[in-house]
């Protein structure tokens, strides 16, 4: 049976409630926009697509090989965005700050994983949180995104320190995707 994988960092629930907060602000200026609920906000790694349940074995081997060479670090969330682009915004984001133990720990992934074959997108990594998704697309006229996201400020959220990387399944429900943990491998502490 195959499993629809990703790997991802999980957020701490403090994290998830300033995030909850932004949406919150957003959601005020009712756009059309179907929020990510918050138990479902993760950092995509690397995105697998459906693979064998039992090469999910062979994915965690190769991720905890490599984690346990990788020391936990912090990362900084901040900074609202849309993919593609302001005048057609499809997904509403809030971005991860340029960390080089962020991009090295996705580098890694990817070289590891390439190394079962997997096919990786090769665009480039662009860390962010999914906030919400249009339903329909957001026309100047209809509310310009831009000025919203002016009017609300910057957003710049507290640090958090990455411990673990998560193997993540998710699974296509009524109402949009729901995901489970399947493994938590531990980063290597930082010794202070």
């Amino acid at each position: 049976m195959k499993k629809r994988i990703f790997i991802a960092i999980n957020l701490p629930n403090k994290i998830k409630k300033e995030l909850a907060d932004v949406q919150n602000q957003l959601a005020e200026f009712d756009l059309p926009i179907r929020w990510t609920k918050i138990k479902n906000i993760h950092l995509t790694l690397v995105f697998l697509g459906y693979i064998e349940e039992k090469k999910v074995t062979e994915v965690t081997k190769v991720i905890e090989a490599l984690i346990n060479k990788v020391r936990s670090f912090e990362i900084s969330i901040k900074n609202l965005g849309v993919f593609p682009n302001f005048k057609n915004p499809r997904i509403i984001w809030i971005g991860i700050e340029n960390n080089k133990d962020l991009i090295n720990l996705r580098n890694g992934l990817v070289n590891n994983l390439r190394g079962l074959k997997f096919k990786i997108e090769k665009r480039d990594f662009s860390p962010h949180l999914t906030l919400g998704r249009t339903k329909k697309r957001i026309s100047v006229k209809a509310g310009n995104l831009e000025n919203i996201y002016k009017k609300i400020g910057k957003v710049d959220l507290e640090k958090f320190r990455v411990e673990s990387v998560e193997i993540m399944e998710s699974k296509l429900k009524v109402g949009g995707f729901d995901y489970k943990e399947i493994k938590s491998i531990k980063l290597t502490p930082l010794v202070k």
